[in-house]
């Protein structure tokens, strides 16, 4: 029901349901960071807090870990694929950051608005999102 909605923005990178979003966004952001900066960003997160989530980690999930390790090589080539074959059959636009600092920077110039292509331009505030669609309104 969320993904037949005029706007919405789903947030990770979950095979299960990436089809699915594929096939109603209109825009990808694919956090493309080197494992050392995932393991990093994970590491940092432990024993804090989240809004975004119920539990607090207290030590580093091992198969997490080895999910992370084994990214690039065992998930990255089908979600690439999958990303191509949205943005040819489907014109999704994606946009694909290697670093934080790209991906802060493109953050911090969002209040200059979004160019959609159709010459309308958009405010909006972006978390780590997987997916996007919207009806000519705002991103929130």
């Amino acid at each position: 029901m969320i993904l037949e909605q005029d706007e919405w923005i789903i947030d990770g990178n979950f095979a299960r349901t990436l089809p699915m979003r594929l096939a109603y966004c209109d825009t990808v952001f694919f956090l493309d960071f080197p494992t050392g900066v995932c393991l990093e960003g994970v590491e940092r997160r432990i024993g804090i807090k989240h809004e975004d989530m119920p539990w607090v980690e207290h030590e580093f999930d091992e198969e997490f870990r080895r999910y992370i390790i084994g990214f690039p090589t065992r998930r990255r080539p089908q979600m690439i694929a999958a990303l191509d074959e949205a943005a040819a059959r489907r014109d999704v636009r994606i946009r694909t950051f290697t670093s934080r600092e790209e991906l802060t920077q493109t953050l911090a110039d969002i209040p200059s608005g979004f160019e959609t292509g159709d010459g309308k331009e958009h405010g909006w505030r972006v978390h780590h999102v997987a997916s996007m669609r919207h009806t000519g309104r705002h991103y929130e």
